[in-house]
């Protein structure tokens, strides 16, 4: 609740200067040592480039009520390779932090329905050093209404902010099973996504009274039923949210990969050295 060329022949009927003034299917002149150098050094910068993938960090926080002490998330279930594969369409990677957990009445969540709902949470909050890009989590015993919405409420997300709330009736749904995807479509209205009536059922932000819940993994698109779809749309709007990070990490070249690359280079410097002197 709540982005060819055409063909050519082998013969060739004279050598075409470049712009660099060496003529071209001349390997003598091209491949020299320092040239051959110079091409495996560009190959290793090229193939240590950094990580596509965005970062959206996560803070769970579960919810018990001070009177009942009956808590949101007690197993602390986090769906997570669900929710890590339905981001990976966007190319968005969910880092999910440490836990927290906090006492509260049942006053401070049940009714999510102005601007100001979460206040009460975050006033709790054991984590007050979080920078503003990370996403507090919320797991609830239970929310009565959100956005004037009644009935049994899965989650709670107020669009573009840094709060979401997922309820205990996420995970007791289809006999315990869960709403594997709910997490994932509450944290989708953070990066801006809204409730859609009008797109498919197999959409992640199709409304939750319609929306095909994934048994399992299995079923998240590109596999199996293809659930929790997002759109080119949905994509370029989640990925351009101010709560995403860029990786740091780099994506190293398989070793395998480098030396079949090292050994075409050697090896077409090899042949350049015999032509030269025969």
């Amino acid at each position: 609740m709540g982005l060819p060329t055409g063909v050519v022949g082998p013969e060739i009927a004279k050598a075409t200067p470049n712009n660099i003034g060496l003529p071209l299917g001349d390997p003598v002149r091209i491949l020299t040592p320092k040239t051959t150098l110079l091409f495996f050094s560009l190959l290793l910068c090229a193939a240590a480039t950094l990580s596509a993938d965005e970062i959206l960090m996560v803070r769970p926080i579960d919810v018990c009520n001070s009177s009942t002490l009956v808590c949101g998330d007690p197993t602390e279930q986090l769906f997570s390779q669900a929710t890590l594969d339905i981001f990976a369409q966007a190319g968005i990677t969910i880092n999910f932090l440490s836990w927290g957990q906090v006492n509260a009445p049942a006053s401070d969540y049940t009714s999510l329905n102005s601007l100001g709902a979460f206040l009460p949470l975050d006033a709790l909050n054991p984590f007050q050093s979080d920078s503003l890009d990370v996403i507090k989590l919320w797991f609830l015993p239970q929310v009565s209404s959100c956005a004037g919405q009644s009935g049994t409420v899965y989650g709670c997300t107020q669009l573009g902010g840094n709060n979401a709330a997922v309820t205990a009736a996420t995970f007791s749904f289809d006999s315990g099973l869960g709403r594997i995807d709910t997490i994932a479509h509450e944290l989708g209205h953070d990066l801006g996504l809204p409730d859609c009536t009008l797109c498919d059922a197999d959409n992640l932000e199709a409304a939750g009274s319609f929306r095909d819940i994934p048994l399992s993994v299995n079923d998240i698109y590109p596999d199996g039923a293809d659930y929790d779809q997002l759109t080119a749309a949905q994509i370029q709007t989640a990925d351009s949210s101010a709560f995403l990070t860029q990786s740091s990490q780099t994506d190293a070249p398989e070793p395998g990969t480098l030396l079949l690359a090292l050994s075409g280079v050697l090896g077409l410097w090899l042949r350049a050295r015999r032509t030269k002197a025969a």
